[in-house]
């Protein structure tokens, strides 16, 4: 899959993770919400030249463009959505305590994105 389509896909999916949070589908959403998460990931890696093909690489990717621009906020929003993959699993966390992380990792793909553009 090539940068664009990254892009567009990280963005499809936060949309469908909204529709799925409001039609009360928690677990679906969470997927939609990390699948946008290494959608992001993985588009500026790719565009860095750098590995993306495992979940820990792709971790690694995220934390070392964090610390390389410094940035609190990126390292939140990676670990934030690693909330979302866990709970896809394992379904374990209410939805009134996910809801409020949708908007951190909705501005770290945001962020992350902007990053290619």
């Amino acid at each position: 899959m090539i940068i664009e389509e990254r892009k567009e896909t990280a963005r499809k999916l936060l949309a469908d993770a909204e529709r799925e949070f409001a039609a009360g589908d928690t677990l679906q959403a969470s997927e939609k919400m990390w699948g946008a998460t290494t959608h992001a990931i993985t588009s500026v890696a790719q565009r860095r030249g750098w590995p993306y093909g495992s979940h820990i690489v792709m971790i690694n990717a995220a934390l070392r463009i964090a610390s390389e621009l410094d940035d609190g906020d990126l390292h939140a929003g990676v670990a934030t959505a690693q909330l979302f993959h866990i709970n896809f699993y394992q379904e374990n966390i209410e939805p009134e305590h996910l809801e409020p992380y949708t908007e951190i990792v909705r501005l770290y793909v945001d962020k992350m994105l902007a990053l290619i553009e």
